[in-house]
């Protein structure tokens, strides 16, 4: 089931109100519709005795409510008519629409198929990175839309997994998210459209229609994937910045009452603006790749570092290479 529905069902039961109590109901309860109720709901809950037996019968002449009775109570009811319809509700309203249910955050690595090809990334101390012999760094926003797109999306409805129509069978384009503390996660998708795409998570006899948008990030390269951000930090949350160059060398730290001080070498500490600081942090931030060198290429020989501890977050720290202009 649903989360949300089922709360909703559950509300809409506990806060059910009355418009009226007929005064001189009939006996003949087809008079009502209750003979043979429309809608029947047995509400179990903490506080009651026992189970309450409800029954909905038809709409009244005003149309603005339904008659309704309580199994044991001889009296009939008028119920409103939205709170009924809010009760009315069947297995598609109700059941869970999605795809897969993980954590993103439990997510330890990924595997991307496109046919022939495939990509995989792995997270490590915080840090998503395409596996392999160069371990370069992902992009992590996009890794967060795949994984957000994944655990959000709704299927528009639900199909016989064993219909070929749907491509399913041995279809080469799929992904594995590997998982922290319980088993990986498989998706396979089958036919594709404009706007929609047919899934089914490995172990279901079912498959989904979905948006397409889900797979837009199914057929990047493992080039597409590299990060293009040199320092993926946090500017508000970083609290040192370590820098040399050649022959000299800066700290910048800030202390416990949020205050930064700049030292230069062995130099004493002068106090800094907090917003200079900031805004030196993200302009390293906003700096990005122009490109990547091929694995094994020189970039020349060392000519300084960088390190910026984060709170909370994974050290970053850079070796600075000299290469003509660059």
């Amino acid at each position: 089931a649903d989360p949300a529905a089922a709360r909703g069902l559950a509300r809409a039961a506990a806060t059910l109100q009355e418009l009226r109590l007929l005064e001189e109901p009939s006996t003949d309860m087809s008079q009502y519709g209750l003979d043979d109720p429309v809608l029947r709901i047995t509400l179990v809950a903490e506080g009651l005795e026992g189970p309450v037996e409800l029954g909905f019968g038809g709409q009244t002449g005003a149309k603005d409510g339904r008659y309704l009775r309580i199994e044991g109570d001889p009296g009939i009811r008028i119920a409103p008519a939205h709170q009924y319809r809010s009760l009315d509700k069947g297995i598609e309203d109700l059941r869970d629409r999605r795809l897969v249910r993980f954590s993103p955050g439990a997510a330890t690595g990924i595997t991307l198929s496109r046919g022939a090809e495939s990509v995989s990334l792995e997270r490590s101390d915080g840090v998503w990175r395409l596996a392999g012999e160069a371990p370069y760094r992902a992009a992590r926003a996009d890794v967060d839309d795949l994984l957000a797109e994944l655990t959000t999306t709704r299927a528009k409805r639900f199909l016989d997994a064993d219909d070929p129509e749907l491509g399913l069978l041995d279809s080469s384009r799929w992904i594995e998210i590997a998982l922290e503390e319980s088993d990986p996660v498989r998706v396979d998708f089958g036919r594709q459209d404009a706007d929609t795409i047919i899934a089914q998570v490995r172990g279901s006899d079912e498959a989904a229609e979905l948006s397409a948008m889900v797979v837009r990030t199914l057929d990047r390269t493992p080039e597409q994937w590299r990060s293009q951000e040199i320092a993926d930090i946090n500017p508000w949350q970083a609290s040192e910045l370590r820098f040399s160059y050649r022959d000299r060398s800066f700290e910048l730290l800030e202390d416990e009452d949020e205050k930064w001080t700049l030292a230069e070498g062995d130099a004493k500490p002068v106090s800094i603006d907090a917003p200079w600081a900031r805004e030196l942090l993200a302009a390293i931030d906003r700096a990005s790749i122009l490109g990547y060198f091929e694995p094994g290429a020189d970039p020349g020989s060392p000519v300084g570092e960088f390190e910026i501890v984060t709170d909370g977050h994974p050290r970053v720290a850079f070796t600075l290479h000299q290469d003509g202009a660059a």
